[in-house]
Order: structure tokens, then sequence, then C-alpha cells
């Protein structure tokens, strides 16, 4: 048997190193803080359905504007519960899935551009233009569409590649399977998925058509299933599908357009090129910039150390592959289409987004950085690709691993700032709990946090986790509440009531009913205010100030046992420290 040389035995496992660099490089990003992190805004209500109601409530939130969803909800949640760990995991798992799913796509395309494809996939994994994966049981939905759609997008590649009709049939299915699940999770991934996949089978196709009627005719035969699954959601989201969600309704949308086309359309101009700009180079500065000035000093060290220990691992493979000879052995021609490529793909997955009245922000707890995921595979390719196409030799090594070192230190800074927002929910449930065994039946919770730390959004980030330790009647709400805003001051000083609807879930809440919950600082203790003799910290914002006297502490029954918020959600109770008080002693007393 002939004896392989170096070089030789190093390309034949060179697509296993990659693979090993990226799972690497992910665990590095994404695990260190994975067990501390936790539940935020939406997560909510929804861990509230699967805990309290009937599964089948997942069906009917969600019936209003992604049937599809509730369905899947009412799977994952049987295998994931309560346990914000599991739900971290599934997300994580889910990631790097469409990492690896994103590399075999690119190696089915070029697969002698070894560098370029592995940094490619590299740099997919930790892209920090999307920050909402520690929000893993609202997000991991879109991860997983999107990996739906990046599987589809390489199965239709296999299918045209594949010199064996069985298997080009077989992977066919599978794209239009995949196709068909991307698109009921998540309809603004359609645009950038779906452009994507025409412009790669365009690409394709000059492999074997000469002239361009013989490349339009192969490029419609090959599009033409893809199309027809595309037109068939289009016409059932369009034109049967009806959607009581102001923000997904189309018939709102069309006649927003109709109301101030000029306007609408320059808007969606504006934002789009904006967008552009977003996705493809400040998502590479702007999070690591907010959060190293927000960020401790200690945590910013370890987020420093994990990001040089992902370059080295990058390192380590660019010298192996110096050592093979296959560093500078991608060519300008491929480059240049690469980069044509991402330039479409990124404007493809921008634009149903800002049509529909929608922005990318990046801003530091944001949710909007949520749009740039289905931009990724654009993004990446358009920016490495200049890269490769201006630089040399080594220059293909320090450039891309600085990029990796920014998205290593802002993807982690970013779990440190969900981990300290946990932790400042968990001490106010925990101290909640400590102080008030229980709360009347129609108590309209309203809560101050740290607003450096976690601001809540909307109300059912506070009725959710008080209905899950207060309430012990399955399939009702005994506790409501509101954010904490000028609007609900203003509410709450007159008296009002009023109606709330959130996906199917209807209440009526009372403001004379209100309890002011505070706790100023990441100092600060939890302080129930008596609006009879309100005490307030001279940390408490003036919203604080201003409803103070309308909080009623009659709300709170002291003639029960104390709740014990669930371990599995709230952690372990805390230490009985300074900020510990016991109830029962108390009333014992």
């Amino acid at each position: 048997m002939k004896k392989l040389s170096f070089p030789q035995r190093l390309k034949d496992i060179e697509i296993w190193m990659s693979l090993g660099l990226i799972i690497a490089i992910s665990a590095l990003t994404y695990l260190p803080l994975i067990g501390q992190l936790g539940l935020y805004h939406e997560a909510w209500y929804i861990i509230w359905a699967g805990r309290t109601q009937a599964l089948s409530t997942f069906v009917s939130m969600f019936s209003i504007d992604r049937p599809i969803i509730g369905y899947i909800y009412m799977r994952t949640y049987l295998l994931l519960g309560d346990n914000p760990l599991a739900w971290q995991v599934f997300a994580y798992l889910l990631r790097l899935a469409g990492a690896i799913g994103f590399f075999l796509l690119l190696r089915q395309i070029w697969p002698k551009m070894r560098l370029f494809t592995t940094t490619a996939a590299m740099l997919f994994v930790v892209y920090p233009g999307f920050m909402q994966w520690p929000n893993a049981v609202v997000y991991s939905l879109a991860l997983l569409s999107y990996t739906s759609a990046i599987y589809s997008i390489l199965f239709t590649v296999i299918a045209i590649r594949a010199s064996n009709k069985y298997l080009a049939v077989f992977a066919m299915v599978l794209a239009l399977l995949c196709q068909v699940g991307y698109l009921f999770i998540d309809e603004f991934t359609l645009g950038g998925v779906e452009g994507l996949r025409l412009i790669l089978i365009w690409y394709l196709a000059a492999e074997t058509a000469r002239s361009m009627k013989a490349r339009l005719v192969k490029v419609s035969l090959r599009w033409a299933p893809y199309l027809l699954i595309l037109g068939g959601f289009l016409f059932w989201r369009l034109f049967i599908f009806k959607s009581v969600r102001p923000t997904t309704n189309v018939s709102l949308l069309i006649g927003q357009y109709a109301l101030a086309p000029f306007s609408m359309m320059q808007k969606a101009v504006a934002e789009t090129l904006k967008g552009f700009l977003d996705a493809v180079l400040f998502a590479w500065t702007a999070p690591s910039y907010q959060f190293i000035s927000i960020t401790r000093n200690r945590d910013l060290l370890m987020g420093v150390i994990l990001a040089i220990l992902s370059g080295a691992l990058f390192w380590l493979y660019f010298r192996c592959l110096r050592k093979a000879g296959t560093v500078d052995a991608e060519e300008k021609k491929e480059v240049r289409s690469i980069i044509v490529i991402g330039f479409l793909a990124v404007f493809c997955a921008i634009l149903p987004v800002t049509i529909a009245n929608r922005h990318i922000d990046l801003s530091v707890g944001g949710a909007n950085d949520r749009y740039t995921l289905h931009t990724t595979i654009g993004a990446i390719l358009l920016a490495l690709g200049i890269v490769f196409l201006l630089i040399k030799n080594r220059g293909r090594l320090w450039l891309p691993m600085g990029l990796l070192f920014l998205s290593v230190l802002a993807q982690y800074s970013n779990a440190v700032y969900f981990r300290n927002a946990w932790e400042t929910q968990q001490r106010l449930w925990w101290q909640l709990a400590w102080r008030a065994p229980q709360f009347e039946e129609g108590t309209v919770l309203m809560v101050n946090l740290p607003g450096d730390v976690y601001a809540y959004a909307e109300d059912y980030e506070i009725w959710a986790p008080a209905n899950i330790i207060y309430n012990k009647v399955p399939g009702t709400l005994r506790i409501y509440s509101e954010v904490l805003y000028p609007g609900s001051a203003i509410q709450v000083m007159r008296g009002a009531e009023e109606h709330r609807f959130i996906r199917n879930i209807e209440f009526d809440r009372d403001y004379n009913h209100a309890l002011i919950v505070s706790m100023p600082s990441t100092l600060s203790c939890v302080h129930i205010v008596d609006g009879e003799m309100p005490e307030l910290s001279l940390n408490e914002p003036p919203i604080v100030d201003w409803v103070a006297p309308y909080s009623h502490n009659q709300q709170i029954e002291t003639d029960v046992a104390p709740q014990q918020p669930p371990e599995i959600i709230f952690g372990q109770e805390p230490p009985h420290t300074w900020c510990y008080y016991d109830i029962v002693s108390e009333l014992c007393a």
C-alpha cells in the first residue's frame, strides 16, 4: 500500500478538522454561561401556558398569526418542559446544526475552497448581528425555521449535483419538506431563503448550460417545484388566512401603503439601506462596542480569554492548511461570484422585513436584531468574499480572526447581560414570595426593576410568573399586571378599568387594585410600596413616586401559607441574607 504524504493525509481529514473547529468555537462561545440563562419576555406566557393550561392552549394562542407554531410548541414543551436549561441546549443545538448545514452547503458548491468555506461557517455560528438566542424558548423556533431553510437549500444543491436520479429525487423531496417546514414557522425568512435558492440554481445552471436560453430553461425546471410550494404558501397567507394580530395582518399593511404610499416606500428604501449596512458592516462592531461599555471587568476578561482561545483554534487550522498547500487555492472568479451572491442574498433577506414596516436595530436589549438572523448567510458571503478578494496570504488569517474575536466577545458579553437579567428576575420573585404569602384575586401588579439591567416590555412578563407561583387553579388567571410607564401611571391615578387581549388570552384589570413593587437598583431589596405610608428609596425613578400613593397593600393576603416558587423555573431558594423576610415568623409575632 502506497504511503500517503502529510499534505495528502491532511486533505483527507480536513473536513473533520473543519467540523471540529466549528463545534469547538460554538462551545466556547455559548456553553460557558448556558446554565445561568433563564426566561425572558414572550417566553413567560409560553411556559405559563404549558404549566398551567391544557396543551391545546398553544394552538389557540398562535392561531391568530402563525398556526403551525402552536403545534410545534405542544411537542417541544412535552419534550423540554419548564426547564430553562433544556430550552437553552435545544436552541444551541439548532444553531450548531444550522452552521454545519451551511458548511456542507458551501462544500457542495465550492469543494476546493477549503479555507473560505470553513472560515465562513465558523463566522456563521458566532455571527454577532443576532443576539436574541438567550431567549431560547421564543427564538429556538426562529433557529428551527432558519436551520430548516438552510437544509432545504443544501438538499436542493445535492439534487442538482447528484449523478444518481434516485438520489436527486430523494434530495428534492427532503428540500421541499424543509421548505414547507420553515415557511409556516417564520414567513419573514422566505425572501432571503427563496432568493438565495434561485440565485444558487442560476449559478449552478451555468455549469452545464452554455446559452442564455438553455440556462433559463434549466433554471425554470429546477426552480418550479419550489416555486409551486412558495406560491401555495403565499396564496394561503395573503388570501385565505386572516391574521388577527395587527403586526402580521396583511390587509392592515396594505391599508398603510394605500394611505401614504410615498412615505411608506421612502421609509422602506431607507430602512433597507440601513439594514444592509447593519447586517453586513455594523453587526461586527456595534454589539461588541456597546457591550464593552456595560460589562464588568471580570466578565469582560473572561470574554477576551474565550475570544483568544477561539482565535488560537482558527490559527491552528490555518497553519495546518498552509502545510497542505491549500490556503491560496481559491480562485478570484469564484470569489467574485460569491460576493455577488452574498450581496443579492442580503437584499432579498431585508426587503420583506422593511416592506412589512419592520426594521433592524442592533441596540442592546432590543429585540429587532432578530431580523438579522436570516441575513446571516448573505452577510457572511459578502463580507468574507471581499476579504478574500482583496487580501492574500496571512491577511486571510488575521482579518477573519479579528472578526471572530469581536464576535465571540460580543456573544459572551450578551450572555452576561441576559444572565444578569435572569438573576434580577429570580431575586424579584423569591423576595416577593418571602414578603407576600398570596394576593387577592384581581390584583394588578406593577413592578419596577433596575432599568440598566432588565426592563419589562409587556405585562405578561409579570402576570405569567406571578400566576405560576400564586395560582394553583389550572386554566385560570388570578393575578394581572401592567408595565410601569407614563400611560399606565395615568391609568393608576384615574383608577381606570381596561380590557386586555393577548394571543386569545383575555382579562379585565382594575387599577383600583394596583400594587406597586420596586427594586430600584441591583443592590436594593424588593420593596412592596404601602400607598398609605409610602417610604421610597432615593434611587426610585420618578414614575414610582407618582404611583406610590395608589399602591394597595390590602391586596396581599396574610392568612394563608406562603407560596414557594418552583425551583425548576426559578432556581434554588437564595440564601437568607439581608433581603430575606420571614413572613411566617412576622405574622406569628
